[in-house]
């Protein structure tokens, strides 16, 4: 490996951690400071209306990351005119989807049925209706930051960008705290975080204009053929992240609509304590996939089942010691956090944790497809199990009422698509469950992170 392969490689990673460190830093601020400063009927309501923007941001159809790929390998061939005909017809794909996006949007959010959904109790209508006004708009304006993250890390410049990306959430963040900490409502705060978005973005842009002054704005070199070109690639990242977004907004809109919410609180609080694993792991996950690439030409098929062995033990031993000691200490943690505000529901908090395990099981196995781009299938039957999942847990609620049921159904789709994943594999490379089973319990790989001493 070059050095400057390498260089880049460290300053992506060390990018990731940062962006990892700022949403946890916003997690475990926010919750106690939004809750001091409005209460948990208002700041239940918060986030349930705070869900529904983020569907919004699957609008792009996931050509944003399909794009950036393909201008990266036309960047490193030297190709820049192809490589401006992607990014400029990105351009005006964006334009055209955020323009009717926003014409769309205005009129639905002024007239959905927020009584329907037990809305507007610990704050007016038009407060409720402007915060998701603001919260939508913002997620228009960040289409364009796609836009952005093709642009550099086309160039090579991922690292400066994922660390500016975060950097303006982690401020927008502190925008909501300080305004929420003024006595402002949801309204205002949203407000502060739709303003600073639509400066901090285009400013992203003239910087990366700045910088490399060939990635000109504008639709001179746009053609239709280059998004029809790149609508596969873009299907499969568009699954991943429908499937993302339907797990976490979609289970809290559930609950907000079943049982209300203060419960919605309960759910969103565990939830961001059990997700330390997750975010762990995925540090280990999205390192590998670079790996299982460099293999993908090799016939020596050995050394890529041997990589992806060690992959799954390291994602089982971290995921199963952290959702270990989560669950003994899970319970001081949160009253820690929450200066005792929010109730533990450990029947839910169990389900949880037996869902960091089978996710980042199969997130460690799903790495291996999206390596060598075989991760199509997977994706398309991940959106099917999520929407199993909300079927599922719309019906645990409506009849029993208990929120542990939510966990339940999460966990069981889980599964189900960790042995489609595996299946996949076995289908494609012959690994067996016996070689599997040895594989994830073989201690050695965590060992040798955790000791630095060699392993084979």
């Amino acid at each position: 490996m070059s050095g400057t392969i390498r260089r880049r490689l460290l300053k992506g990673a060390g990018a990731n951690l940062y962006g990892q460190g700022a949403v946890a830093a916003i997690q475990i601020i926010g919750v106690p400071v939004l809750i001091h400063a409005w209460g948990l009927k208002v700041y239940g309501e918060w986030l349930v209306i705070s869900a529904i923007p983020g569907y919004l941001s699957m609008t792009n159809l996931g050509f944003s990351i399909s794009a950036a790929n393909d201008m990266t390998k036309l960047v490193s061939r030297g190709a820049r005119d192809e490589a401006l005909a992607v990014f400029q017809s990105l351009f005006g794909f964006i334009l055209t989807i955020s323009g009717l996006l926003f014409c769309a949007m205005s009129v639905m959010v002024w007239r959905l049925p927020l009584g329907a959904w037990g809305l507007h109790a610990g704050v007016s209508e038009f407060a409720i209706r402007l915060t998701l006004w603001c919260l939508c708009c913002d997620i228009i304006v960040k289409l364009f930051d796609g836009l952005n993250h093709a642009g550099f890390r086309a160039t090579g410049e991922y690292a400066l960008h994922q660390f500016i990306y975060y950097s303006i959430i982690l401020v927008q963040q502190s925008i909501v705290w300080a305004l929420a900490l003024g006595g402002h409502g949801p309204g205002a705060a949203a407000f502060g975080y739709l303003v600073f978005s639509a400066l901090a973005i285009p400013a992203t842009a003239g910087l990366l204009r700045w910088r490399h002054a060939w990635l000109t704005f504008g639709l001179g070199a746009a053609r239709l053929s280059e998004l029809r070109r790149l609508a596969g690639p873009a299907l499969g990242n568009l699954a991943g992240t429908l499937s993302g977004s339907l797990s976490i907004q979609g289970t809290t809109l559930l609950v907000g609509a079943f049982l209300g919410p203060i419960q919605v609180v309960t759910l969103s609080t565990q939830r961001t304590m059990t997700r330390l694993a997750v975010v762990m792991v995925s540090v280990v996950t999205m390192a590998s996939e670079p790996e299982f690439a460099g293999l993908g030409e090799s016939p020596d098929k050995a050394r890529l089942l041997g990589l992806f062995g060690k992959i799954i033990s390291i994602c089982f031993w971290l995921s199963a010691g952290v959702a270990s000691g989560l669950a003994v200490a899970g319970p001081w943690l949160l009253a820690l956090w929450t200066h005792g505000r929010v109730a533990m529901d450990y029947p839910l908090f169990c389900w949880l944790l037996a869902t960091v395990v089978s996710q980042t099981m199969w997130n460690g196995s799903l790495a291996l497809l999206r390596g060598r781009n075989e991760h199509m299938s997977a994706t398309l039957f991940q959106v099917a199990t999520t929407l199993c999942a909300m079927g599922l847990s719309a019906a645990s609620l409506a009849m029993f009422h208990r929120l542990w049921t939510v966990g339940l159904a999460l966990f069981i789709m889980d599964v189900v698509f960790l042995g489609f994943v595996l299946r996949q594999i076995h289908v494609r490379y012959g690994i067996r469950l016996k070689q599997l089973v040895y594989s994830t319990l073989d201690p050695g790989p965590i060992l040798m992170i955790l000791t630095s001493r060699k392993y084979s």
